[in-house]
Parts: C-alpha cells; structure tokens; sequence
C-alpha cells in the first residue's frame, strides 16, 4: 500500500514537470530514395509526424502518417541536465544519476529530449534498485504522451522494474500490453515484449524457450532503421542460443552485432560474450582471438561500466595464457603486455 501511494505520488510531480511548453525541435525527416526533409518536429505519435518548415510560426504545419518515412533524426541538442545524468549513469553511479536527470524532465526545451530523460531516470532508479520510482517515472511518460514512440521502451522498462522487483503478474501484463501495441507502432513493439517475456523465461532457466520467443520477432527489424531494439534484443538471443547449446548459432549472430550499427554497449557485450567462449577453449590460437575480442571492449568507449569490467578480467585471463604459450614470441607478448596494461 505505502510502495502504492509512493507510486502516485512520484507520477503526478513527473507529470507536472513533463507539462511545461516546450519548442517545435530541429531534426530530419528521412523518407524513401532520399527525399529527406529538413524540419521542425511538432508532435510525433506512432500515427505519425507533424511538422513545419521553420520554427517562426510562418510556415503552415504539415504532416506524414507513419509509412511515410523512414525515421527521424533529432539534432544532437542536448539539455544541460541531460548531458551530466547520462554522464553518471555511464559510470554506474545511479542515485547520483537520478537527480540532474529529474531536472532534464523539466528543463529540456524539446519534447523528445524531456521523453528520453524519463527514460533514462527509469534506468538509473532500476540500477539503483528504486523499482518503485522507476515504475512510477515510466506511468508519468505514459500519461503525458500516451502515443509517444517511447512509450514502447517505457513500457519494457516497467515491466523489467515490476520482475526485478518480484511482481511478475504485473510485468506479464506490461509485456503483453507491449505486445499489443505492435499493429500500430510496428515489429519495435513485438521486439521488446519478447525481450521482456524471455527475461522472465530466463529467470526460469528456460533458455530454449527465450530463445524461440525472441528469434520470430527480431528478424523482421532493420538492423539499421531499428539499430538500438535489435542490437540489444540480438546479444540477448546469443545468450539463450548458447545456454540452449546453439554455439555456432550465437556466434554467427554474436559476430553480426559486432559489425552493426547496434549501440556501441552492445557492440561491447557482443565482444565480450565472444571472448568468454574463446577462453574456454584450450588453444593458444583461441587465447589471442580472445584478447583481441575482450580488448574491443575494455577500450570501446561506450562499453560501460557493466561491461568493462568483465572486458578487462577477460583481457588479463587472455594474456596470462598468452605469456605461457611456446608458440608466441617474445616480441609478440610484449605488444600484448602493454595493451593488457592500459589503464
């Protein structure tokens, strides 16, 4: 009752602070055979996009229904706030996190930027272990923009909030809303419910399972278009496969990733899931590859601080089985030894 109230509570000041006006935002519009358009973004919903050619007023406002492009793309303004939380939620300092982050939500002067911090405050609070504020900042976006894109991620992050946090009836029932929602805000949506229903399978040990939830529904996603969903829903899917016994499988999909236009963390992962299963064979050969894979993502600058631990535990496992290895030269480990040394 009191985690109840506390909910509420949270939501209604998120979603005061997510009312205050905010300016059209500068982006482009991509379509087919590159017929862009340079605009000011007014509203976007998963039915479409309303738009302007300035952002004096003089311009009449157009719109695009969803399918009649391809993205957009935001510039690259961040908010003040925005920029310091992101900065403390990449070294894992999560409570530190929570509060420029809360301010972003009602200082940004854009409305996908105010979206994108709530997001993000959703993050820091379920690393924080706060699965209460996380559920409750995810039904503040939900109520002010109820046809947000980002509700999509909002969403999947609730339902992750509510398993952490024990209650998997409720975070069924937010993957299944999620799964839903796919006829109108596209295969995204089926994407990251069965993202959300193989993390509950998992937790169950039942890997095969994730594995079927999750292949079905990624393949329809542009690994471009949709880079960040299928990234993390690819690295996901290699974990189950080899749980599963599917190796080669993993590795195939592992090396895709790798090579993609997935979010540089995942990119990470995906080197690092590849280091350990190098490691785990007995071969000089497999040692080195090893350490190439685990040094991508100890000095990816995007690793994170998740990742790059693991990355550089990986990186000396790698090198002190290079250093007892006949076959290697001398000269040869001493390039190894500096890059096992770097900071």
């Amino acid at each position: 009752m009191i985690a109840s109230a506390l909910r509420i509570s949270l939501a209604a000041m998120l979603l005061a602070a997510f009312c205050n006006a905010v300016e059209s935002a500068p982006a482009t519009i991509f379509r087919e055979g590159g017929k862009n358009i340079t605009a000011w973004i007014l509203t976007e919903t998963f039915d479409g996009v309303s738009y302007a050619l300035d952002n004096k007023g003089g311009q009449a406002k157009s719109e695009l229904k969803r399918g009649q492009y391809l993205r957009i793309e935001y510039e690259s303004t961040l908010d003040p706030y925005l920029e310091v939380g992101l900065k403390h939620l990449a070294a894992g300092e999560w409570a530190k996190a929570t509060v420029p982050l809360t301010k972003a939500t009602t200082s940004a002067k854009y409305t996908h930027l105010q979206e994108i911090a709530s997001l993000k405050l959703t993050e820091a609070y379920i690393g924080d272990k706060k699965f209460t504020e996380a559920v409750a900042a995810c039904e503040a976006l939900e109520k002010q923009a109820p046809r947000s894109p980002r509700l999509i991620d909002a969403l999947f992050l609730k339902g992750r909030a509510l398993a952490l946090a024990g209650k998997v009836p409720e975070a069924e029932a937010a993957f299944t809303r999620l799964k839903g929602m796919a006829g109108e805000a596209g295969p995204v949506a089926a994407a990251m419910a069965a993202r959300g229903t193989a993390e509950l399978l998992r937790t169950q040990g039942k890997f095969a399972d994730a594995a079927a939830a999750l292949d079905p529904v990624i393949k329809p996603l542009d690994p471009v278009a949709n880079a960040a969903e299928w990234g993390g829903a690819a690295v996901e899917l290699a974990g189950d496969l080899i749980k599963a016994g599917r190796e080669a499988d993993a590795l195939a999909l592992l090396k895709k990733v790798c090579f993609s236009a997935a979010d540089g963390a995942d990119r990470a992962r995906a080197h690092v899931i590849q280091a350990r299963l190098l490691l785990a064979k007995p071969d000089g050969a497999s040692a080195v590859a090893a350490f190439d894979q685990a040094a991508l993502a100890a000095f990816g600058t995007d690793a994170g601080p998740m990742v790059r631990p693991e990355a550089k535990s990986l990186l000396k496992q790698a090198y002190d089985r290079i250093t007892k290895d006949p076959s290697i030269s001398d000269l040869d480990k001493r390039d190894y030894r500096v890059n096992a040394n770097r900071p």
